[in-house]
């Protein structure tokens, strides 16, 4: 298998990032602040995948910065990881409005996504 270099991963996942928060596939889109894409470090050997973003990460457009980002925070540091050293990244890359179960439709269109980041 072909390994791509740290320049050629960054480019792909820009497209892709572009890809995501352009997306207009479901409802979700007319309800986001912003469509949440990937980050971290693109040579991670562990990879977080939440659910959906919070509120906050929807303002902030940025992985884990509400309570449960505090908690993540925390659950890093007691087992010695560094933030810096994963990548982080969604399901569903829109906040669901009520904090609302995603349905079919969002995980299946979004599922081409987070397969891409992996």
């Amino acid at each position: 298998m072909n390994q791509l270099s740290i320049s050629e991963k960054q480019d792909s996942l820009d497209v892709l990032f572009y890809q995501i928060r352009s997306c207009k596939k479901c409802g979700l889109s007319v309800t986001r602040k912003h469509a949440l894409t990937g980050e971290g470090n693109i040579n991670a050997s562990i990879m977080f995948v939440a659910l959906s973003p919070g509120a906050k990460e929807n303002v902030a457009n940025r992985m884990f910065v509400g309570p449960s980002g505090q908690i993540f925070n925390e659950l890093l540091n007691l087992v010695g990881i560094d933030r810096n050293s994963v990548f982080m990244s969604n399901l569903v890359k829109c906040m669901l409005p009520n904090n609302r179960k995603p349905n079919n439709n969002e995980i299946e269109t979004c599922s081409y996504f987070l397969s891409e980041e992996i």
